[in-house]
């Protein structure tokens, strides 16, 4: 199933093939229709398959096309727009952190995770305030402008926007709503625990999480609750995925330094 970023690649082209075969149900065309890309190469899809023998491990892996490397403002707009950060968040950065002794692990950690040089989990714990919501926003903005896709989700919004998606009039059904959390390159969940701790609520929030544990798809998950208030299942994936790494920041609220 296509995520959202696809579907916005291959509008162009749908729209074309859906017009040819209206023409040619009216008996108006005899060939299909020819379509201009601003890439010849992927057709503006942005990926490509390997060209691999079929008993090669890699084989059907996608690869980033060069076109996607080009980084432009409006693909910035866009990528930001798609990764629903909130307005205020393009302020935070890895540049703007307060770094002090008590949070240069998570911070060292952070910038491991935005460069992509190592970690692909990581989860911070941590009260009100102490820089867990900056640095996510930081690593967002950080793959944005390398013009990478993130999402970035607070757990009570989240789970808000998978139930409105039930409503025959939402703009992203349930299905693709959870389809596109669970196959977006990078997924930041800020705030876990906080939600209200339903069974329908766990089991969305464990659908994601597993989902992405067992594809080896990056996440980052910050919280004020300690790993044994967390879902055991949640819980142990957080510990377990493959270069992942928890970590407690241990620094007073940034309100009571007067630098909030």
């Amino acid at each position: 199933m296509l995520d959202h970023n696809d579907e916005i690649a291959g509008t162009k082209v749908s729209e074309a093939l859906e017009e040819w075969q209206r023409r040619k149900n009216a008996g108006i065309a005899s060939e299909r229709p020819s379509v201009e890309y601003k890439c010849d190469v992927c057709h503006d899809q942005g990926w490509l398959s390997n060209d691999l023998p079929l008993n090669d491990p890699e084989f059907g892996k996608l690869i980033q096309c060069d076109c996607q490397k080009v980084i432009t403002e409006e693909r910035i707009s866009q990528l930001t727009r798609l990764s629903e950060l909130p307005g205020l968040a393009t302020a935070h950065t890895l540049d703007s952190f307060k770094v002090y002794p008590a949070v240069k692990p998570a911070y060292d950690a952070a910038l491991e995770l935005a460069e992509g040089t190592g970690i692909e989990w990581l989860t911070l714990l941590g009260g009100y305030d102490c820089g867990k919501t900056h640095l996510a926003h930081a690593v967002a903005n950080h793959w944005i402008n390398r013009g990478r896709m993130v999402k970035f989700q607070v757990a009570p919004y989240l789970l808000e926007e998978l139930r409105r998606a039930y409503r025959k009039d939402a703009p992203m059904d349930h299905e693709d709503r959870l389809d596109s959390l669970v196959r977006c390159p990078l997924l930041i969940i800020d705030d876990l625990g906080m939600e209200k701790a339903t069974d329908w609520a766990l089991e969305q929030l464990d659908m994601i999480v597993d989902k992405r544990y067992s594809e080896g798809r990056p996440l980052m998950v910050t919280t004020n609750k300690s790993m044994s208030e967390l879902p055991p299942r949640i819980a142990s994936r957080l510990q377990r995925a493959q270069k992942s790494r928890v970590l407690e920041m241990g620094a007073p609220e940034f309100r009571l330094r007067g630098e909030r």
